[in-house]
């Protein structure tokens, strides 16, 4: 995209105004993955730092997961800043399902392929999640073949619920505009 897509205005908020607002209706209290550096104090969100740099998302669902267990909470749902087109019905509907399956998480399916940071992630993936760090890996699948995992497709959830906006055109297509 050329800049922070983090801040990019979509229909009058940023993409991350608007995740943060989807899952403010499922929660009282939403955490913001940033990195291993604060970031977005603007917004007033509760940070939490990834404990390796450069280590990506894994890193930062570590950092949610260990939170999440410190403070004996089940569930995180995971909602990256650029999927406008998340709402809480989905998230409500993978909570369900992750329950009723008893899976360490439960990812949206898109036709290109399983969609890790549309989500709902147990604590119980957290060893799991810290096994893959400690082997160097930093794909947000590296870690699936341990848990029990399920998915539910667009198709069941909302259409086009985990599409990306990873390029100008894409952004321009949803209706925002850059400067």
């Amino acid at each position: 995209m050329g800049r922070d897509k983090a801040l990019l205005v979509l229909d009058g908020v940023t993409l991350l105004e608007r995740a943060a607002a989807v899952l403010a209706e499922l929660t009282p209290r939403v955490l913001l993955a940033t990195g291993a550096a604060p970031r977005y104090a603007e917004f007033g969100l509760e940070g939490v730092l990834d404990a390796e740099a450069g280590a990506g998302p894994l890193a930062g669902l570590a950092a949610v997961l260990e939170r999440l267990e410190h403070e004996e909470i089940a569930h995180a749902c995971v909602l990256a800043c650029d999927m406008p087109r998340a709402s809480a019905a989905v998230f409500r509907a993978l909570l369900a399902r992750a329950r009723a399956e008893s899976a360490e998480a439960c990812l949206v399916r898109t036709p290109a392929g399983l969609e890790p940071l549309c989500g709902v992630y147990h604590a119980r993936c957290l060893p799991a999640v810290r096994a893959a760090l400690a082997r160097g890996e930093r794909r947000m699948d590296s870690f699936h073949g341990e848990i029990r995992l399920v998915t539910a497709s667009e198709a069941e959830l909302e259409r086009d619920c985990a599409r990306n906006l990873n390029t100008p055109e894409e952004f321009s297509a949803a209706g925002g505009r850059l400067a």
